[in-house]
């Protein structure tokens, strides 16, 4: 992974949303995948819920990944905390330091897709997704809050 650190107290540089996730709405950072469906009590801070939705010290979000329909590869999502030591986990059960998505079958509709998934944190602060491609990487900044 290729994402930067920051110092404990440090401004979080959260990515900007954006409209351009066709159906899905406004997604987090540049696509061509993008996660969608934060719950936010902020325009800025992204809660992770309920304790009870994830066993601990993990706190869970779901989150939907929108792929443009440019894009047909399969795709690499992991991520970190840019201000403390914590890798973010994916998926129910044991969370897992990766999420893969495979890519799109020969001959499938040109159309946006979108991939479910949960992301998990452990305590708040600021952190990042990287999402690799066939041709891009992408870093997707958010700042999570938990209850």
């Amino acid at each position: 992974m290729h994402l930067p650190t920051l110092p404990p107290g440090s401004p979080c540089p959260v990515s900007p949303w954006h409209s351009s996730t066709g159906p899905f709405g406004p997604g987090l950072g540049t696509g061509p995948a993008q996660p969608v469906g934060f719950h936010s009590d902020s325009s800025q801070d992204f809660v992770f819920g309920d304790p009870d939705l994830a066993p601990p010290p993990w706190r869970s979000q779901k989150v939907l990944w929108a792929i443009a329909p440019s894009y047909r590869g399969p795709l690499l999502i992991r991520g970190h905390q840019l201000d403390g030591p914590w890798w973010l986990g994916f998926t129910q059960g044991q969370p897992r330091q990766e999420l893969q998505i495979p890519a799109l079958r020969s001959g499938a509709a040109r159309q946006w897709r979108g991939q479910p998934s949960e992301t998990r944190v452990r305590d708040a602060g600021c952190y990042a997704y990287q999402t690799d491609g066939t041709t891009f990487s992408r870093v997707v900044v958010f700042r999570a809050n938990v209850r």
